[in-house]
């Protein structure tokens, strides 16, 4: 029996390409909760956790920035006893971008934003 698929190298096989064989540093995709005068929607981080590891099983957190709570995240910089450069001022010439931090030092591949909550996942 012939698999349902093209063979690995064979004609009209396509190979997964990553974002960085792209060129784009993250994919980065929107989860747009509808709220209306009945229902919320969670904020809280670890449901929003749940919700992005599911959708994107089997990637994992490998970091998050979460805007309501005055930018918390997972600052690798702090684990290394070192300033975290991710809350300075943007004019500040050592200001660092956290989705920069998360693609290249967390090796993360995407990043699920939750405007409701303005929590950013990033998922490797």
């Amino acid at each position: 029996m012939e698999a349902p698929w093209p063979a690995e190298g064979g004609p009209g096989h396509r190979r997964w390409r990553g974002p960085r064989e792209l060129g784009i540093a993250v994919w980065t995709i929107r989860v747009n909760v509808e709220e209306n005068e009945v229902f919320n929607a969670s904020q809280i981080l670890a449901d929003l956790r749940m919700v992005a590891e599911t959708l994107f099983h089997p990637m994992r957190l490998v970091g998050f920035w979460d805007g309501l709570a005055n930018g918390m995240h997972l600052c690798p910089h702090e684990g290394r006893k070192m300033r975290c450069p991710h809350k300075l001022p943007h004019d500040d010439p050592s200001f660092v971008e956290y989705s920069r931090t998360a693609e290249r030092e967390m090796d993360a591949s995407l990043e699920v934003v939750f405007p409701h909550a303005q929590v950013h996942i990033y998922l490797k």
